[in-house]
């Protein structure tokens, strides 16, 4: 019986796995939460239970899984620090994502760190190895562990695609940049093919919660109220409209309020990693490449940038085809065998508007416009 090999992205913001459904892999998440049970759901009758699994951590329960954010609106449970992986936290989603894999032994599990927390490799690597008593019913025996920076699952996703897109049949031959903003750091790294060249390779402690921070601050300030729901604000940045008090405020001068987070971020990146000169391909991906995008195609005006259709979930697929290429087994196709799109970014410069004309005639100089006024 071939290996069984699964893998499982456990970020700050969501935590992404994946199990077996008639034969194939289905990839799916949940949030990185984990309220106290409350030992009852109030909604069983009327309008369907949670889908939430209470595991146990140190003798304390804890609900999980992708209803979670039921019994924390404001991400109050939410880890946001480097000490995630030892947190009870940590164990509780990491429990929770175990009990949806639907394995009860488990021979590889393949999990990523940020680059900032990489050295603590062999603790994740000890804390995920072993039997792990999930709650009273379920038992789950994890055999052996392989712990990647987590850009470089991106990576290994991408490279799996070769024979299938043309933009990325050379990439292990070739100079890469990978950034993979997540939720609470923004990695980024340069390799050639999958050697990963560390001098120009980092991550800066502004993902995407700093952002949505940044934004819940403007929103405190103008309605004079402290406003924290990070959930709320990431959900409503793609629509740029969020209520307060029950009344509809336009988003934009708030994410404006976000800029200057938004390009330290990118500017950390462009001082480590370079100018792009010698860089084949820059390849972005990861939960906040939506925020991110447009800042870093300007600082990159000469490159194309290529944007994964399903970046929330690259790293996690390419843990898999790491995995299953560390393991020797052959690769389990997914539920979706269609490839994902893939958005090809290039920088256009601002138009400048129309200048009213003159009394001579001639047009009225104007400034330069900038890059973007949206993220």
């Amino acid at each position: 019986m071939p290996a069984i090999v699964r893998a499982l992205d456990l970020g700050s913001g969501w935590v992404k796995f994946n199990k077996l459904v008639d034969g194939k892999l289905a990839y799916q998440s949940f949030p990185s939460l984990a309220p106290r049970s409350t030992g009852r759901d109030l909604s069983v009758s009327l309008l369907g239970k949670r889908d939430t699994v209470t595991v146990n951590v140190e003798g304390t329960a804890y609900e999980v899984g992708p209803d979670s954010a039921d019994l924390d609106s404001n991400d109050s449970t939410r880890n946001l620090n480097d000490q995630f992986i030892y947190s009870d936290a940590y164990r509780a989603v990491f429990y929770g994502a175990l009990h949806y894999m639907g394995e009860s032994v488990i021979d590889l599990l393949v999990v990523g760190l940020p680059l900032t927390t990489i050295h603590r490799a062999n603790d994740l690597k000890a804390l995920c190895l072993g039997e792990h008593k999930i709650n009273d019913t379920t038992t789950v025996t994890v055999k052996d562990v392989l712990v990647l920076p987590q850009p470089m699952g991106g990576m290994y996703y991408c490279l799996s695609q070769r024979d299938k897109r043309e933009e990325f049949e050379f990439l292990d031959d070739e100079t890469n940049l990978l950034i993979d903003p997540g939720y609470l750091t923004f990695d980024f790294l340069v390799a050639n093919g999958v050697k990963i060249n560390d001098a120009r390779s980092s991550a800066h402690p502004g993902g995407v919660s700093k952002i949505l921070r940044a934004i819940c601050e403007s929103l405190s300030n103008k309605f004079g109220v402290k406003y924290d729901n990070l959930a709320a604000v990431d959900k409503a940045l793609e629509r740029r409209r969020i209520k307060i008090n029950g009344k509809a405020e336009d988003l934009l001068e708030h994410i404006k309020f976000a800029k200057p987070s938004i390009e330290g971020s990118v500017n950390y990146l462009r001082n480590i990693a370079g100018d792009g000169a010698d860089i084949d391909n820059i390849i972005l991906f990861g939960g906040g490449q939506h925020i991110f995008a447009k800042t870093i195609l300007s600082y990159y005006k000469n490159h194309t940038v290529y944007v994964l259709g399903d970046s929330q979930y690259a790293n996690v697929k390419g843990y898999q085809a790491a995995g299953e290429t560390h393991a020797k087994v052959k690769p389990i196709p997914c539920v979706d065998e269609d490839l994902p799109g893939l958005t090809v970014l290039r920088y256009e410069a601002p138009k400048a508007p129309a200048a009213p004309a003159t009394t001579s005639g001639k047009a009225a100089a104007t400034a330069p416009a900038s890059v973007s006024d949206d993220i």
